[in-house]
């Protein structure tokens, strides 16, 4: 396959009536994944992975993804910080590093 031919996969929400067909389709009705995968225009791979959640977990929801990945800190350490920084707003990140 050359490079023009390659579809580029985009990261898309798949609704849950999508699924739910889907599901039905290989689970219910015996059609191989490959098939079901073409009907809906989605890679195998996409099918394979939501028979294997519904499978695994024995529903169909969506999960929140991400999160804050910034943030280092647990609520307790974030508090903490907080009051000693309210307490001595002078304080340098090297003494209040050791404070940890």
């Amino acid at each position: 396959m050359s490079y023009q031919n390659k579809k580029k996969t985009l990261n898309i929400k798949i609704s849950l009536q999508i699924k739910n067909q889907i599901i039905d389709n290989v689970n219910n009705k015996g059609l191989p994944i490959q098939e079901v995968a073409a009907n809906f225009q989605l890679a195998a791979s996409t099918v394979q992975s939501i028979i294997e959640v519904f499978d695994r977990e024995n529903q169909i929801v969506f999960k929140s993804q991400g999160g804050d990945k910034r943030s280092i800190l647990n609520k307790q350490h974030k508090e903490f910080l907080e009051a000693v920084i309210k307490e001595e707003p002078w304080i340098s990140i090297s003494d209040l590093a050791q404070k940890l």
